[in-house]
C-alpha cells in the first residue's frame, strides 16, 4: 500500500501493515490531550479492541528508535482515533485513506482491463494464426492441383500453328 499522507504528514506502517498512531497525533496538530497513550486508555477503544480480537494484533507500541516510542494500531483504530479527536480531523482521515485505496483500485482495474485486452488480442492472433493453419493445409491440398490446371490451360491458350 503506498503512503498514507494525512495534512501533509506521513503516517508510517510496521511490518505488519498497522499506522502510527504518534504520526496521526503531530498530523492533527499534537495537541497533548490527544496523545495516543490516553486515547487507548479510553473505555471506547478498549472496548473496540476487545471487540476487534487479540491486542497485540490490534495495536503494538514499539520502544526505542529514532522517534522514541510509536504506537502502531489498525486502520479501524486510526478511524476511531481520528474520530476521538474530533469530526474534522476524522473526515480528513477517511476522505485521505478512501482517495488512497481509491487510486489503487483504479489501478488495478487498469491493469486488470490492460491484461484483459492483451488476453483478446493474443486470442485473436491465434485465431489467425490457426486460420492460416487451415489455409495453409489446403493448399497444400489442393495447389499442385490448380497449379498443374493452371499450366495445362496456359498451354492450351498459347497461339500455335496449325501446320499439317
Amino acid at each position: 500500500m503506498p503512503d498514507l499522507i494525512v495534512t501533509e504528514t506521513l503516517i508510517r506502517q510496521d511490518e505488519d501493515g498497522r499506522y502510527c498512531l504518534n504520526d496521526l497525533h503531530r498530523a492533527s496538530g499534537g495537541n497533548s490531550n490527544h496523545r495516543p497513550s490516553l486515547f487507548l486508555r479510553n473505555k471506547q477503544a478498549k472496548a473496540l479492541i476487545k471487540e476487534m480480537g487479540e491486542a497485540q494484533i490490534c495495536a503494538s507500541v514499539q520502544k526505542g528508535g529514532a522517534d522514541g516510542s510509536s504506537t502502531y494500531v489498525a486502520r479501524e483504530l486510526v478511524y476511531a482515533y481520528a474520530m476521538w479527536i474530533s469530526p474534522a480531523f476524522a473526515l480528513k482521515v477517511i476522505r485521505t485513506y478512501d482517495a488512497l485505496v481509491k487510486e489503487q483500485l483504479d489501478r488495478l482495474n487498469d491493469l486488470s482491463h490492460r491484461r484483459a485486452r492483451a488476453e483478446l488480442e493474443y486470442l485473436e492472433a491465434q485465431a489467425d494464426a490457426s486460420r492460416c493453419g487451415i489455409g495453409l493445409r489446403k493448399w497444400r491440398d489442393i495447389g499442385p492441383a490448380m497449379t498443374a490446371r493452371i499450366e495445362a490451360l496456359r498451354l492450351e491458350s498459347q497461339p500455335s500453328l496449325f501446320l499439317n
